[in-house]
């Protein structure tokens, strides 16, 4: 519901705040980025739909956003592509 996605929104938001502060070298902070993006999806009540991607694929995740965020100058981070950098279909 309305309330899924508004948490939703606020920790990606976090999420990419997160990036931007650490900038594309994200390597040393993979735990911590896949813990952020378990955050989004519990908190959006989507944690029986999708699931974090595995640690070793979260630094060039968060890589390919900062690059993106970057290019566009901050621009909208849609939950299409949240979950198409960060997460894989549960099950």
């Amino acid at each position: 519901g309305a309330v899924g996605r508004v948490a939703a929104r606020e920790q990606i938001g976090k999420l990419v705040g997160f990036v931007i502060d650490h900038g594309p070298g994200l390597d040393a902070r993979a735990g911590s980025l896949r813990s952020n993006v378990a955050r989004v999806l519990s908190s959006a009540g989507l944690g029986g739909r999708w699931v974090p991607r595995p640690e070793e694929e979260m630094a060039q995740a968060g890589a390919a956003l900062h690059e993106y965020l970057m290019e566009t100058r901050g621009g909208f981070v849609s939950w299409e592509r949240f979950t198409g950098l960060f997460c894989r279909p549960a099950g």
